[in-house]
């Protein structure tokens, strides 16, 4: 079982060949900062690029779920940053895995199923424009990311979207590993030593409208 901070990073766990997958992770101009750091927001970009188009994408575990109506859900992200700086003119390498997992309910009873991901991304130092950087070519780890899905079935009634099985040929009905579930109000807790300057929340008066193009083909 692991134990981890909401922030904190999961350590990888060791998992079968067929659980790993490499691949290379394209940039564009805005995943690269001033100073030619790879951008927070891009490291996620690497889980479709490692393991979503290559473990994942035609796994016999893969087809069998969705056939199923089994889907899995991001419910969280834990990015950390790394060096630089890196050009997007060549695109990095990123390595990875995932691992099917369980978490239980305050009676140890299983309450969910979780697909959870890593991916660590390396590339070359370098840089977009200018002269090159001191120490040019060398080897720059730019990031890591991870990633936890809960299955569900995602367009079944309410009430029916709950999994807590994995009937698919292959899989056990309940993945051995378990993991400690945290919700999402874990959030709102301020670190160690630290205290909020008010209370509790208060309502922000700004309005806040989300359009189609705040979101995308998946929802998010």
């Amino acid at each position: 079982m692991s134990k981890t901070g909401l922030a904190s990073f999961p350590p990888e766990p060791d998992v079968p060949a067929a659980q790993r997958a490499e691949g290379q992770v394209r940039l564009r101009y805005e995943d690269v900062t001033q100073d030619g750091r790879l951008a927070l927001a891009a490291l996620p970009h690497a889980l479709g690029e490692v393991l979503w188009r290559s473990a994942l994408a035609d796994a016999s575990m893969t087809q069998a779920l969705r056939a199923a109506g089994v889907v899995p859900i991001l419910t969280r992200v834990v990015v950390e940053g790394g060096g630089g700086p890196v050009s997007v003119r060549r695109p990095l390498d990123g390595s990875g895995c995932f691992q099917l997992a369980h978490a239980v309910d305050e009676h140890g009873a299983v309450s969910k199923l979780l697909l959870n991901m890593w991916v660590s991304v390396r590339g070359l130092s370098g840089r977009t424009h200018g002269p090159p950087p001191d120490g040019a070519g060398e080897p720059v780890t730019a990031g890591r990311v991870f990633a936890e899905h809960v299955f569900t079935r995602l367009f079944a009634p309410a009430g029916e979207r709950r999994v807590l099985r994995l009937d698919a040929p292959g899989l056990p009905a309940v993945p051995p590993a378990r993991v400690d579930w945290q919700p999402p109000e874990a959030l709102l807790e301020p670190p160690a030593g630290a205290a909020w300057l008010e209370p509790a929340p208060a309502p922000d008066g700004a309005p806040v409208v989300f359009a189609l193009d705040h979101t995308d083909s998946n929802q998010h």
